[in-house]
């Protein structure tokens, strides 16, 4: 886009002669081509409702439509590209389509091969045993469900992630809010670990859907706690009037290590 820039000197009257009045400066901006009004434009086959994207159209007869799981404009567009690439090639399988659903694998799938996988990978059997406590906690939590092997990993999306979050602050005392936040970090660490780069390869044989929203949620910013060792000479003093106190009553003792 150009801007065109005029100016010109307006002559007045000064004392009976004519001299260099102000200098005005007229900017003038031309319509955007017919291209560029294009590019902007919305694609016709792109929605927003509240804030994540929307894909639509239809094929042979068939409506579909799937949540892009974005608010970002550019990556809908970009994901739309491929979904609508994936039905004209009649590649159903790839997508969430009315026509041919695909049925993902439910989360006990996900733990059984998670713990047959963990010799393979070198895992520590509670390790990951701490992967799928804490992907069942939160879904557990979000969902407000008991039982969750059952349940389609379908549901693991941005609005989980973040609908745990808030309903684990929104129960939190106000006092312990901030331990909170830093417990809920680590418990997603933990849960989308069992997704990691180490793990995926686990899950060849099951049909999972795009995780990016799981994986990318952004939680809230823990506060990190940080720690100062008090000065050696005053820990050698406490340290030696805990001994002295050996002379005064063996109880004294207890909290002190000798």
């Amino acid at each position: 886009m150009q801007t065109y820039i005029k100016s010109y000197i307006t002559p007045e009257p000064l004392n009976g002669r004519v001299a260099s009045g102000q200098i005005s400066v007229e900017t003038t901006t031309p319509a955007p081509s017919a291209p560029a009004q294009r590019r902007r434009a919305r694609p016709a086959n792109l929605a927003k409702r509240g804030r994540v994207w929307y894909f639509a159209m239809s094929r042979d007869g068939q409506r579909f439509s799937q949540s892009l799981d974005t608010p970002d404009r550019a990556v809908a567009v970009a994901r739309a590209r491929d979904f609508a690439a994936a039905a004209k090639a009649g590649r159903w399988k790839d997508m969430d389509g009315v026509r041919k659903p695909v049925k993902y694998a439910v989360l006990g799938e996900v733990f059984a091969a998670l713990r047959a996988g963990a010799v393979v990978l070198g895992l520590r059997e509670h390790t990951v045993l701490g992967y799928c406590q804490q992907l069942a906690n939160v879904a557990r939590q979000a969902l407000g469900v008991v039982e969750v092997d059952k349940i389609s990993t379908a549901v693991l999306t941005r609005e989980l992630v973040l609908k745990y979050q808030d309903l684990a602050l929104q129960a939190a005392p106000e006092h312990l809010r901030e331990r909170t936040q830093r417990t809920i970090c680590s418990t997603m660490i933990c849960a989308r670990a069992a997704f990691g780069l180490r793990t995926e390869r686990l899950y060849s044989h099951l049909t999972l859907p795009d995780l990016t929203g799981f994986k990318k949620a952004v939680l809230n910013r823990a506060l990190t706690r940080t720690y100062r060792m008090p000065p050696q000479d005053l820990i050698e003093r406490t340290l030696r009037e805990g001994r002295g106190l050996r002379g005064i009553g063996a109880n004294l003792m207890i909290a002190i290590a000798t």
